[in-house]
């Protein structure tokens, strides 16, 4: 990892705790229940330093973002200034990064963690956000709520996946896009896709056979999402006493049924497993 370039770097700094803002790009999203209960049980001395970014707009909390409002919540209470460890002149990525780093991804949420990443600059990350904005699904977002695509992972797979076939034209990212687009067309892009089932599409997609896509969407519209992961979970524990079996497996094996009905054994458009 490149070494975050700053032009000055200050330990000790007091800093009014009304000249402090926030910005949820490189910070995770605030949690009302815990501003409340640092509030309610708000004690100057356990304030201890936050990291804080100067910008040519300001200072930006970028680590203890909610020590900082339960202190702006109690001034007037005694707390009228915060010591800070400051940096000047970095960029908004490295700011998302030192935010990463300064914190255990563990405790850093989802939809958190993956803004953050967007904002540093990771290009898997990047690639994600794209092919999901593409279908119209929201993958970085504020809140949690409000991203209709939260599986970063899944669509990283999804990627490597296609990467690794070397008789694919389309790229990861381009990949990507057109399962997002074959689930959107299928079922819409208002609710949150199944990750399962787009991994199933995805091994579709990458397999050695010619997919008539109008079949395809026809024969999606047909299995509701939830219904059918669901079936593949209810096969796979059947499956389980002859075979070891993966869901997403089960999910391809139950849409290729679907798919090749109707179908003659001897054409070339049937999904062949």
């Amino acid at each position: 990892m490149e070494p975050i370039e700053f032009t000055d770097h200050k330990y000790g700094v007091d800093v009014a705790v009304g000249d402090i803002k926030v910005d949820l790009a490189v910070q995770r999203a605030t949690v009302p229940a815990r501003v409340r209960k640092l509030t309610a049980n708000f004690n100057p001395t356990l304030v201890g330093e936050l990291l804080v970014s100067e910008r040519p707009e300001g200072l930006f909390v970028l680590d203890g973002h909610h020590r900082l409002t339960a202190a702006q919540n109690a001034n007037g209470n005694g707390m009228s200034t915060v010591t800070c460890e400051v940096f000047t002149g970095i960029s908004k990525a490295d700011e998302a990064r030192l935010f990463m780093g300064r914190n255990d991804r563990a405790n850093i949420a989802r939809v958190d963690r993956d803004r953050n990443l967007a904002t540093s600059g990771d290009q898997a990350t990047l690639d994600v956000q794209m092919a999901a904005q593409a279908a119209g699904y929201v993958f970085v977002a504020d809140r949690a709520e409000d991203s209709t695509f939260r599986d970063r992972a899944a669509g990283i797979a999804i990627m490597r996946d296609a990467e690794r076939r070397k008789y694919i034209d389309l790229s990861g990212p381009e990949h990507l896009t057109q399962i997002f687009g074959v689930y959107a067309r299928a079922y819409g892009n208002k609710e949150r896709p199944e990750s399962t089932l787009l991994k199933a599409l995805s091994k579709i997609f990458v397999g050695k056979f010619e997919v008539d896509e109008d079949r395809l969407y026809d024969r999606l519209r047909g299995l509701p999402p939830q219904q059918l992961v669901a079936s593949a979970k209810q096969r796979q524990i059947e499956l389980s006493v002859t075979r070891s079996v993966s869901t997403v497996r089960v999910t391809v094996e139950l849409i290729a049924e679907q798919y090749n009905r109707g179908l003659p054994a001897d054409s070339p458009k049937r999904i062949r497993l």
